[in-house]
Formats: C-alpha cells, sequence, structure tokens
C-alpha cells in the first residue's frame, strides 16, 4: 500500500511553530495546513515557516483575508522565491480566484464541505468547476466533515463518506489525493475542576474503516489535533481566576483531558500540573518518554522536583507535538496493512 499522507491543520501560533520545530518524522507524508489567525506579509510568513520547518505547506488564509488579496500575495511571494507551499481554496474561491492562481502554482487544494451545504453547491458541480484545471494544476480534495464527536454522527459521516466515494469515481480520479478530513477533538470543552475525561477517536475509526471499503483510492487524513481551541487565545484580563490547566493527551482510540484544580482562597493547586504528569506517566496509555518531545517533557514534569509547570503556549506545544507523532505513526501502520 501507499504511504498514507497527513495534513494536519495547525494554528500558525507559537504553540504549534514549536510544536513543528520539535518534530522529527519524514516529511514526504507530512503536509500540515497552515491556518494564519493575523496578517502576516509574505515574507515574513514564510521566514518564520522555513525557521520551524523545512517540507512543504499549504497555508490557509481565510480567516484574516476576506477579500483574499493576502492569498494572491501569498502564491505569487511563492511562485518568486521557488518555495513549496501551495494555496488552501474554498468553494467561492473557483470562481474568483483558482484561475489567476492556478498559473502561479504547480499544486492547490480545496476544501469542500461533507455532507454538502444545504444553500451552497452540490458537490458534483464543485468537482465539474474544478475539472478544467486539473490538468494543468495538481489538485487536493479536501473533504471535511467537522466535529465528529457520537457514534450516531459518526455513523452519518461515515454514510457520506462512503456516498461520495461510491458516486463519484469517474470524478475525483481526475484529482490529486483525496483528503478525509474531521475531528473528534471537541472545540468547547465540559470537564470539571480536577476531573479527566476521554473522548472516542472516531476521526481515525472512519477514516481506518473507508480505507479498508475503497482500497483502490489513495485516501489521505487530515484533522483539527488538540489545539483547534487553545486558552492562548483567551483575554485573561476578563477573567478573575484565570484558568486551570489542561493536558490534552492523543491515544490510538481516544482524546485524554486532563484539568487541574486551584484552592482559591489559599492559592494552591490541590491538582497541579505535576500531578497530572505524574498520573499520566503511569497510566497504560503513556506512549514512554522517549516517543515524542511533548512526552520526554511530560515525564520530566512528572519526575524533576526542578520542573516548573509551563505556561499555555508551552503546554500547547507539548500536546500538539505528541499528538502530531502519534498520528504520524498510526497512519505508518495504517500503510502496512
Amino acid at each position: 500500500m501507499n504511504n498514507i499522507l497527513y495534513y494536519p491543520i495547525l494554528k500558525w501560533k507559537t504553540g504549534e511553530q514549536c510544536a513543528l520545530s520539535k518534530s522529527n518524522f519524514n516529511t514526504q507524508n507530512f503536509l500540515p495546513i497552515i491556518e494564519l489567525v493575523e496578517e502576516l506579509e509574505p515574507e515574513d510568513f514564510f521566514s518564520k515557516v522555513h525557521n520551524c520547518y523545512n517540507g512543504s505547506i499549504i497555508y490557509d488564509t481565510v480567516r484574516c483575508d476576506q477579500d483574499r488579496s493576502l492569498l494572491s500575495s501569498y502564491a505569487a511571494y511563492a511562485y518568486e522565491h521557488h518555495i513549496e507551499a501551495y494555496p488552501l481554496l474554498y468553494p467561492n474561491d473557483i470562481y474568483d480566484q483558482i484561475e489567476t492562481i492556478s498559473k502561479i502554482t504547480s499544486k492547490v487544494s480545496v476544501k469542500i464541505p461533507i455532507p454538502e451545504d444545504i444553500d451552497g453547491e452540490s458537490t458534483q458541480d464543485i468537482l465539474n468547476s474544478l475539472i478544467p484545471y486539473s490538468s494543468d494544476t495538481l489538485i487536493d480534495l479536501i473533504f471535511d466533515a467537522g466535529e465528529v464527536l457520537t457514534p450516531q454522527i459518526a455513523n452519518i459521516v461515515f454514510a457520506t463518506y462512503k456516498y461520495l466515494l461510491i458516486n463519484n469515481e469517474t470524478l475525483i480520479n481526475k484529482f490529486n489525493n483525496l483528503v478525509v478530513c474531521l475531528t473528534s477533538f471537541p472545540e468547547q470543552l465540559t470537564i470539571d475542576s480536577g476531573e479527566s475525561t476521554s473522548y472516542i477517536r472516531y476521526d481515525i475509526q472512519i477514516f481506518s474503516k473507508l480505507r479498508s471499503y475503497f482500497p483502490t483510492y489513495k485516501l489521505s487524513y487530515s484533522d483539527y489535533g488538540v489545539t483547534k481551541f487553545t486558552e492562548s487565545e483567551l483575554d485573561f484580563r476578563l477573567m478573575k481566576y484565570g484558568t486551570l490547566p489542561k493536558i490534552k493527551y492523543t491515544t490510538y482510540d481516544k482524546y485524554y483531558i486532563h484539568k487541574g484544580k486551584k484552592d482559591r482562597i489559599h492559592g494552591i493547586y490541590t491538582r497541579s500540573i505535576k500531578d497530572m504528569c505524574k498520573e499520566i506517566i503511569k497510566s497504560p496509555y503513556y506512549s514512554g518518554q522517549e516517543f515524542s518531545y511533548g512526552d520526554q517533557i511530560i515525564y520530566e514534569k512528572a519526575t524533576l522536583p526542578t520542573a516548573g509547570p509551563g505556561n499555555s503556549p508551552q503546554w500547547v506545544t507539548y500536546c500538539a507535538n505528541h499528538h502530531l507523532t502519534l498520528v504520524m505513526e498510526q497512519l505508518s501502520n495504517l500503510s502496512s496493512v
């Protein structure tokens, strides 16, 4: 079987940047989708990417680029400087941007909602609109199902992907890669202080099952990791007590979340970062201190008396680094099946 490509969606913030810089795996099978959260000049952005990662990337400017001028400037800059960075487009961009951008890039990715938006174009119409550009430009189709948090939603999403693949085989084969994009890590966490909880990874279950149903398709995988929503985005000036620390830890079949607890009266933690790290390294799902940079830090914070707790961006780094490393290993194992 061909190696599975991994397209993780990463917000372009300090924690995720450090997670990339601390990663150590084959970049040929790893193509991060970098989601900009603020407008940056092309030279500034690509310089920062180069400082922390030396592989190809996809950039998504939609959050800070209403008129799509930033997207065009990035495409032009990457083309002029021979940078292996490619734009992420949305269905609306097919009519406004792709004709121009396809002339200055060898590859684009298009994110398409699944199931179809009730008020939007049909999937077949979107694919037919892309066909004229597919002969000269490699086009990755990223079918995004969003959050999949319950077995009922998982069943619907799996059936929708099946329908898509069965009924559009001729169309889909005209494109470069077909990317299954979804997440089972919730954007809003409901967990009490001092508690731990877990979420079933329907995302990887669905992807694995689709591969077994459709062995002739070259399916790739994309997820939102464990940093889609991070506390580094909160305004602590508006919070009376700040926020309690959390550790988000990915395993082959679950996402585990551990939350700290604080005695507000005495100002001391009754479940600290160190306490949670000790729990993780003693758990049956701990990957081991040598598995990733994030796992090494968790081990050090659990065992070294001098290890500090770390701040929110640092914990984004540790958790994201572990997640990326684990998913890469998991996909590598699926490739050999």
